[in-house]
């Protein structure tokens, strides 16, 4: 993480160790595979944020990254009870292409999501995902934001009879401005390394 940039916020970035869960690997990785997370962890009344990188090919191989975290969390800090680590931010690379930003800007999507997350709701997500090809946004009230992804899951398979694929979990807290900056900051780092896979995979892989 950017030691230049302060946050009210304490973070711990773990970023630049990805859990790969793919269930096909390949010596190349799509932008779409990377997914950016955080996570809240309250701890003797001090509230922080951990955030990592999973590399998943599918909806059960990104559950199963979601799940290892949560794992790894939970064993450093072994005296937090489990209700007490929840996924608040959660953000595929996809959301860092330029021309897919503009799209949801054009469909109204974007102003939408910033508006319902300008005001505070500590209960309050909003999920941004794929189905059918067509972008979908689904706020809702959920108890932490893996909740939130199942929850919009169910709702969309109802509905369409398809699998719907999350794109972006976002807490209605001020938290998500100062993960909004990180993101940007990992998304960048994570296309120069699939730049560099495309050019030089020997040296990576």
């Amino acid at each position: 993480m950017n030691k230049q940039i302060n946050f009210y916020y304490p973070h711990s970035d773990y970023t630049r160790w990805p859990i790969d869960m793919r269930k096909q690997i390949t010596q190349e990785i799509s932008l779409e595979s990377y997914y950016f997370v955080g996570f809240r962890v309250e701890e003797d009344f001090e509230t922080r944020y951990q955030h990592a990188l999973i590399i998943a090919d599918d909806y059960e191989s990104l559950i199963s990254g979601l799940v290892r975290k949560i794992e790894s969390i939970k064993r450093k800090f072994n005296k937090v009870p489990p209700h007490e680590i929840a996924l608040v931010f959660f953000r595929n690379m996809k959301m860092s292409d330029p021309v897919f930003l503009k799209t949801l800007r054009e469909n109204g999507i974007k102003a939408e999501v910033d508006a319902i997350l300008a005001k505070r709701d500590d209960d309050r997500y909003t999920t941004v995902g794929m189905i059918n090809e067509q972008t979908e946004l689904y706020p809702m009230k959920a108890t932490d934001g893996l909740a939130a992804i199942r929850v919009a899951r169910l709702k969309f398979f109802k509905n369409f009879a398809e699998y719907f694929m999350p794109l972006e979990i976002c807490q209605a807290h001020p938290v998500c401005k100062e993960f909004d900056v990180l993101f940007q900051i990992v998304a960048k780092r994570t296309l120069a390394l699939i730049n560099c896979e495309a050019t030089c995979s020997n040296l990576v892989h």
